[in-house]
């Protein structure tokens, strides 16, 4: 029965790490194409702008618009939220049995005090 059980884990286990590594596999490529692409966007685009004013002024527009990109990313990133402080704890009400009880037992304290005479 145990062996049946660490088996299932095991199975659970390299089913969870494939599936795992699958993403992060397709993510990285992901993120890979993405960059090629943008790499192409930004020669066409500078492309369009040098025939319409110039190379100066394309590299000008395409550098401000990367830098303005950064900034909103930079903003973004400062101005996440901070978690929420934790709660103060809240103290549980004590039910009368317990209640009861102290009471007894300061009541006890303070009679064996007085038998001894050190009140």
């Amino acid at each position: 029965m145990l062996k049946g059980l660490l088996t299932d884990v095991q199975v659970t286990v390299e089913r969870t790490a494939r599936r795992a590594v699958r993403s992060a596999v397709l993510g990285a490529f992901a993120a890979l194409f993405a960059l090629i692409a943008l790499g192409f966007l930004t020669a066409a685009g500078f492309i369009a702008l040098m025939v319409e004013y110039g190379p100066v002024a394309a590299a000008l527009t395409l550098g401000i618009g990367y830098l303005v990109l950064a900034a909103l990313f930079l903003v973004a990133m400062a101005s996440g939220r901070t978690p929420a402080p934790p709660p103060p704890p809240v103290e549980k009400p004590r039910p009368p049995l317990a209640d009861a009880f102290l009471l007894g037992m300061e009541a006890g304290r303070g009679f064996a005090r007085g038998r001894r005479g050190d009140t």
